[in-house]
């Protein structure tokens, strides 16, 4: 996924995290995930698609955990 400013967001699904490279990044950034499968609301278990909406919240479907995770991305300082 790409947000408003032109971040992409990756589904590291084999790592259960999602990954953020900024504009003209040289590495990426965990923002989501521990890289651990796991259930808490902080641990994914193969994310797979990612999406935002109009709030800059991104959605993540969490498939192993079969649910849809939010995460503001503005609160959490991303």
């Amino acid at each position: 996924a790409i947000d408003a400013v032109g971040n992409v967001y990756v589904a590291d699904g084999g790592n259960h995290r999602i990954v953020q490279w900024l504009v003209n990044a040289q590495q990426g950034r965990i923002i989501a995930g521990t890289g651990v499968a796991g259930i808490s609301n902080t641990q994914l278990n193969y994310p797979v698609q990612l999406k935002f909406d109009i709030h800059h919240n991104l959605y993540v479907v969490d498939q192993n955990n079969n649910r849809i995770q939010r995460f503001d991305l503005q609160y959490n300082g991303c």
